[in-house]
């Protein structure tokens, strides 16, 4: 019998064709380990220039998205204390961190938490470690059945990734929207979440119209020097990603 994966097009000629068991040392062969210094600072200023932009652009992305994923997840898990203060996130952040470094020398692409994912689990009353580890230890299972998977459409988990969005849009309610200077940015912020498809982005132009708001409504002077530095740092990195772009 023929078999077809409808998502890549390849093809099946026998029921074996469903299961890979592929060598994972063989598999890993081309990226584990080749990472390489050699010429990274090296080609003129220009070159210099660019990779350091790219260096600071994975920073960015990678901390902003694991901090807006933690703060999320924290206010659904019911972690974040009165103060909006999020206990043990330097620990996460560390993991968060650890996960991109070794993903790093695997050759994956940057490793980061998962909001939607875990928001699904807290949803269904995971609240502890244990959690992600069953689900981490599934997925070391599924890697057998890969080409099992790839058979199910994408369209198939639309569904799931609508019950997603509900729930990981539910902390909105806990928002004051009647302070336009509160509701501006928050809108910001989720409207380009949702545009642009990435969270770093969300949280740089929801902070740029919380501090322009600010601003124009005469508060500029109560705003603290954190702001006022994240606010420098995110404007910095939006020119240089216009005009290295």
């Amino acid at each position: 019998m023929l078999f077809e994966n409808p998502a890549t097009g390849a093809t099946y000629t026998q029921w074996q064709g469903l299961v890979s068991l592929e060598n994972p040392i063989e598999a890993l062969a081309p990226t584990f380990g080749q990472l390489t210094f050699d010429g990274l600072f090296g080609g003129g200023v220009a070159a210099i220039i660019g990779v350091l932009f790219a260096i600071f652009s994975f920073l960015f992305v990678d901390m902003f998205d694991s901090i807006g994923v933690l703060v999320g997840v924290g206010i659904k898990a019911g972690f974040v204390n009165e103060k909006g203060e999020l206990p043990g996130a330097g620990k996460a952040l560390f993991v968060s961190a650890a996960g991109a470094a070794v993903g790093a020398v695997f050759g994956t692409q940057t490793v980061t938490v998962f909001g939607a994912e875990s928001t699904t689990g807290i949803a269904e009353g995971g609240r502890t470690g244990l959690t992600a580890i069953t689900t981490g230890v599934f997925f070391l299972l599924s890697l057998l059945f890969t080409p099992l998977f790839l058979m199910i459409p994408s369209i198939a988990t639309a569904p799931a990734l609508v019950m997603v969005g509900i729930f990981m849009i539910e902390p909105l309610m806990h928002v004051d929207l009647s302070d336009t200077k509160t509701a501006f940015p928050v809108f910001i912020c989720v409207a380009f979440m949702a545009f642009t498809f990435n969270i770093a982005y969300g949280i740089l132009f929801g902070l740029l119209a919380y501090t322009g708001g600010q601003v124009f409504a005469g508060n500029a002077r109560k705003l603290p020097i954190s702001t006022w530095i994240l606010t420098g740092v995110f404007l910095l990195y939006l020119l240089l990603e216009i005009f290295f772009n």
